[in-house]
C-alpha cells in the first residue's frame, strides 16, 4: 500500500465515515438514525487505530514523512495532535447520542458534520503547504459554525452561530491576508521552500513580519486569545453541551499544532519580536480567570476558563526560540489531550443534567446533587480537580510540562504568573464541588443513561486519571 494511504489512514477513515453517514441518512432517513452514531464511532476508532500504528512506526524511525508531493507532513508528534482531535470527536459523539434523543433533534448530518470538521482538523495538522493549510482551516471552520447553530429553534443557539460565524469569517480573512503577504515574499506556498527562501529576503523583512502578525491575529480568534476572545463565552454557552465540548477542545488542538509549526519550523521566529507572545499569554490567563469568577452559568465559567487554559498553553509557545521544538510540541500536545478529557467530561455531564434549552446549568442547579446522584458529583469533582491542576490528575501533569518548559528556558516570571493563575482558578472550580457536596439538595431527577453516555463518561474519567502516568516516547 502507498504511503499516502497508510500514513493518512485516519484522514481517509474519517472522510469515508462522513460520506457513509450522509448516504445512510439519505437512503434510510429516520430508520437509519439509530445506527448512524455508532457507524461514526467505528470510523473514529479505525482512525485512532491508524494513528497509534503511525505513532509506533515513527518510534522506530524517528523521522518525518512527506506525502502528496510535499503538501502534507506527518511525524511522531503530529500523531499526538491527531489523537487529541479524534478523542474530542469521539467524546462529542458519545455525549450527543442521548442528548439528541432527549431533545428530539437526531439527524444524520449532525454526525457527518462532526466527522467532516475532524477531517479538516487532521488536514490542518498535517499540512505542509499554504493552500492545503487553508483548505483544512475552512473545512474545520465552516462545519463548526453550523454545529454551533444546530438547534435552529433556540434563540441562544442562533446567537451562538452568528457570534461564531462573524468573528470566524473576519479571522479567516485576516489569515488569508497574512498568507498573501508570505506568498508575495517567498513566491511559493510550500513550507519547506518558504523556510529556505525567507532568510534571503532581507529587503522585505517588515512585510514578512506584518504577514506573520496577521496570521497570529487570525489564530488568536481561533484559539480565543485575549483580546480576540469575546465571542467564546456566548458561543460555548449557546451551543448544545456536546458541541461546546467539541469546539472548546478540538479546535484548540488543531490550531495550536499549526501555529507551532508556523512559528517554529516555517518562520523560525526569534528575537525581540517574540515579546508579543508573553503579553498575549499573560492577558489571556488573567482575563480568562477573572471573568470566570463572576459567572452564574457553569457553561460560561467553563468558556472563560477555556480562555485561561489557552494562556497556559501559550507559555510553551513563548519558548519557541530557545527550547527544542519537539519539547514544545509534546508539552502542548499533552496539555491539550488532557484538557480534552476533562473539559469534554464536564460538558458531557452538563448535557446529561440539562433539560429543555439547557436551563439547568447554574451553580444553584448543582446544589446537593451528591446526595441523590453521588456518581455524577464524584465524576464532576474529578474533572474540576483536574481543570484546577490538582495531582494526580491529567491537568496537573499538563501544567507541569508547560510550566517546567518555561522555567527551564528562563521565563521564571511567566511561570510564576501561570502558577498564580492556576491557584486563582481553583476558586471557581472548587465552588462547583462545594455546591454539589455541601449545599441544600435540589428536588429533581436525572434521566436514565444510555450506554453511549456511560462509555463517554468512563473514557473521560479514565483519561483524566490515567494519561499522566502513560509513558510517551518522542
Amino acid at each position: 500500500m502507498s504511503n499516502e494511504f497508510v500514513y493518512l489512514l485516519p484522514l481517509w477513515s474519517i472522510i469515508f465515515g462522513a460520506l457513509l453517514v450522509l448516504f445512510i441518512e439519505m437512503i434510510f432517513h429516520e430508520k437509519g438514525r439509530d445506527v448512524i452514531p455508532y457507524v461514526s464511532i467505528v470510523f473514529i476508532l479505525i482512525a485512532i487505530f491508524g494513528t497509534f500504528r503511525n505513532y509506533i512506526d515513527f518510534l522506530a524511525t524517528k523521522d518525518s514523512v512527506l506525502l502528496f508531493l510535499n503538501t502534507a507532513k506527518i511525524d511522531i508528534l503530529t500523531n499526538l495532535f491527531i489523537v487529541g482531535t479524534l478523542f474530542s470527536g469521539l467524546l462529542a459523539i458519545l455525549y450527543s447520542v442521548q442528548y439528541l434523543v432527549e431533545h428530539r433533534a437526531t439527524t444524520g448530518e449532525y454526525y457527518a458534520l462532526i466527522l467532516l470538521v475532524i477531517s479538516g482538523m487532521i488536514n490542518l495538522i498535517v499540512s505542509n503547504e499554504l493552500i492545503t493549510f487553508f483548505v483544512g482551516l475552512e473545512l474545520m471552520s465552516i462545519g463548526s459554525y453550523v454545529l454551533a447553530g444546530y438547534f435552529r429553534v433556540r434563540e441562544k443557539s442562533i446567537e451562538a452561530a452568528i457570534k461564531y460565524y462573524l468573528p470566524g469569517v473576519f479571522s479567516t480573512a485576516i489569515i488569508l491576508m497574512g498568507i498573501a503577504f508570505i506568498y508575495g515574499i517567498a513566491g511559493n506556498t510550500n513550507f519547506d521552500t518558504i523556510k529556505a527562501v525567507l532568510p534571503l529576503k532581507i529587503t522585505t523583512l517588515y512585510s514578512f513580519y506584518f504577514g506573520v502578525l496577521l496570521l497570529l491575529v487570525g489564530f488568536g480568534f481561533k484559539i480565543a486569545l485575549v483580546p480576540f476572545h469575546a465571542y467564546a463565552p456566548d458561543v460555548y454557552d449557546g451551543s448544545a453541551a456536546p458541541v461546546s465540548a467539541f469546539l472548546s477542545t478540538a479546535v484548540k488542538v488543531a490550531a495550536f499544532a499549526i501555529l507551532i509549526r508556523f512559528m517554529g519550523e516555517v518562520f523560525s521566529i526569534s528575537g525581540d519580536w517574540l515579546n508579543i507572545i508573553p503579553i498575549l499569554s499573560i492577558l489571556t490567563m488573567f482575563v480568562g480567570n477573572i471573568m470566570a469568577f463572576n459567572q452564574d452559568s457553569i457553561k460560561r465559567m467553563l468558556a472563560y476558563s477555556s480562555v485561561a487554559h489557552a494562556g497556559y498553553v501559550l507559555l510553551a509557545v513563548v519558548t519557541i526560540d530557545k527550547a527544542p521544538l519537539n519539547e514544545i510540541y509534546f508539552s502542548v500536545a499533552f496539555y491539550l489531550i488532557a484538557y480534552t478529557f476533562m473539559t469534554a467530561g464536564a460538558f458531557g455531564l452538563l448535557g446529561w443534567l440539562s433539560r429543555k434549552e439547557e436551563k439547568l446549568v447554574t451553580y444553584d442547579d448543582l446544589s446537593g446533587i451528591a446526595k441523590k446522584h453521588p456518581w455524577f458529583a464524584v465524576f464532576m469533582a474529578v474533572f474540576m480537580f483536574s481543570l484546577a491542576g490538582f495531582p494526580p490528575t491529567a491537568g496537573f501533569f499538563g501544567k507541569y510540562y508547560v510550566f517546567r518548559l518555561a522555567i527551564v528556558e528562563g521565563y521564571y516570571g511567566l511561570a510564576i504568573l501561570g502558577i498564580l493563575n492556576s491557584f486563582m482558578s481553583a476558586y471557581y472550580y472548587l465552588k462547583v464541588i462545594i455546591y454539589m457536596f455541601m449545599k441544600k439538595e435540589q428536588d429533581f431527577e436525572l434521566p436514565e443513561t444510555f450506554i453511549a453516555l456511560r462509555l463517554g463518561i468512563l473514557i473521560s474519567v479514565l483519561g483524566t486519571l490515567v494519561i499522566g502516568f502513560v509513558p510517551f516516547y518522542y
